[in-house]
């Protein structure tokens, strides 16, 4: 109850309880004669009213202060039940914290365990190390032996790999000193036949100058006549022998390898915003029909090709290399007979000026069934048959594999040179079934070199490649 309340109820029960007390009797006639019945009544009413105003405000604040505190008692409720969740998740937390205090404790203990056996485990790899170190140093010195013993056999071989290759060298020579004698056997022959032939012509003449000197002299003249035309024919029965007598092949491969000339490509590209530089190389010869001097090569071998797009190419420089002398070509040319065939035309001075043999078509190139196959990077070479089809003019048919008896067996790739067994240039294969037969080195295409190519000529050279090569015929395709 309030304070205020009370002092007003108190103070209420003391006016009634001295209004009903009854005072001695001169006082009550003092009293009497004194106090107005009437005022007293509208004093007490008046206190009366005071009383009832005091109790309706004290009344008022009670209810006031039982609002608020049923509010405060709302608000103790709703944080006691945010206590008591907070109290029920801290219980669940301390539950998972025993849970993973035991998980731990096990955990510590498994690991305790783990390390205990890691220590053996690191005892007994030590062991080990400590005996392998003992091995190690065993097997060092072995190694050690090993090694020197390798080392000797090593210069053993080494030493018999050279006497090989002087042998090998020294066969070759022989061979051909061997083919020459041979050549210069049949020639003897053949001139001492005809030497006989005239002997016994001269011996009739003779036997005739006897009977008749005019005769005699009139058949001088004719001995030395039949003389000179010996003369004659002596050459061209050396240079029948040697056009009918085959040439072994490693005396063909021998002869390349002399003469073959290093080509090397750099080209400039647009791609992707940006120039680059792209570097292609190869190995050729020099060939001549007679009258033109070309080296030859297959298009897959230089940076330009069929499938690649032309538009992106700037600029392409070549240089041809032969024992340590240059030469920069201002042309890059393709042959009639096969657009996948490219020729670099060389000037007869600077070819003499580089040096090595030139190779001439084949005039009969098939004299032979066989010939001479010797791959592009010059790693390989071997004999190889060829046959004849009448669907692809212009092209042979070359064996699917070959076998060399230095090499094992391999089969032609694009790219391949291909030579006659009297050594002359029979032609190149286009892929790795067909050989292209230079019979000719017509030119019908031609782009510059060492220059920015201009006006689409790079463009309109390798559409008019590409235009011939959907002509030629499906087998050689």
């Amino acid at each position: 109850m309030n304070k205020t309340l009370l002092l007003i109820l108190v103070d209420f029960l003391l006016l009634t309880i001295l209004s009903l007390t009854k005072w001695d009797e001169e006082r009550s006639e003092s009293s009497s004669s004194e106090i107005n019945p009437e005022t007293s009544v509208a004093t007490m009413a008046v206190m009366e009213q005071d009383l009832l105003d005091t109790l309706t405000s004290s009344l008022q604040e009670e209810q006031s202060t039982q609002e608020l505190l049923a509010q405060q008692m709302k608000e103790r409720e709703a944080e006691l039940a945010r206590r008591e969740e907070a109290i029920q998740n801290l219980q669940s937390s301390l539950q998972t914290t025993q849970d993973s205090e035991a998980a731990l404790k096990k955990e510590r203990t498994e690991l305790q365990q783990q390390y205990e056996q890691t220590q053996l485990s690191v005892s007994e790899l030590q062991s080990k190390y400590d005996q392998l170190n003992v091995e190690a140093r065993q097997t060092e010195a072995q190694s050690r032996m090993l090694q020197e013993e390798l080392d000797s056999k090593l210069k053993e071989i080494e030493a018999k790999a050279k006497a090989l290759s002087e042998a090998e060298q020294t066969i070759v020579q022989s061979q051909q000193r061997i083919q020459e004698l041979n050549i210069d056997v049949r020639v003897a022959k053949e001139e001492s036949k005809y030497l006989q032939q005239n002997v016994d012509m001269l011996r009739v003449e003779v036997q005739a100058e006897r009977e008749d000197r005019i005769k005699a002299q009139e058949q001088a003249g004719l001995m030395a006549e039949s003389v000179s035309q010996l003369a004659e024919k002596s050459e061209d029965i050396r240079e029948e022998i040697r056009s009918n007598t085959p040439i072994n092949a490693n005396q063909i491969f021998n002869d390349y390898l002399a003469n073959r000339v290093q080509a090397s490509f750099v080209s400039e590209v647009f791609s992707r915003g940006r120039v680059v530089q792209e570097d292609d190389e190869t190995t050729t010869i020099f060939v001549s029909d007679g009258q033109d001097i070309f080296a030859i090569a297959h298009l897959d071998y230089t940076p330009l090709g069929l499938s690649r797009n032309p538009a992106g190419f700037r600029q392409v420089t070549s240089i041809l290399e032969q024992a340590g002398k240059i030469y920069s070509p201002s042309r890059l040319s393709f042959l009639a007979l096969d657009p996948r065939v490219a020729a670099v035309p060389v000037p007869k001075e600077k070819a003499q000026e580089l040096g090595g043999s030139i190779y001439y078509t084949a005039i009969e190139p098939f004299k032979f069934s066989e010939a001479v196959l010797i791959n592009a990077r010059g790693n390989y070479y071997g004999e190889v048959e060829f046959k004849l089809d009448a669907d692809t003019p212009g092209y042979v048919k070359m064996q699917s594999k070959i076998f060399s008896s230095l090499f094992g067996e391999f089969s032609p790739s694009t790219g391949d040179l291909v030579f006659s067994k009297t050594g002359e240039m029979l032609g190149i294969m286009v892929d790795r079934r067909y050989c292209a037969l230079i019979s000719n080195l017509i030119v019908k295409e031609s782009i510059p070199l060492s220059q920015r190519f201009q006006n689409r000529e790079l463009v309109n050279a390798i559409s008019s490649l590409r235009s011939r090569y959907d002509l030629l015929p499906t087998e050689v395709r």
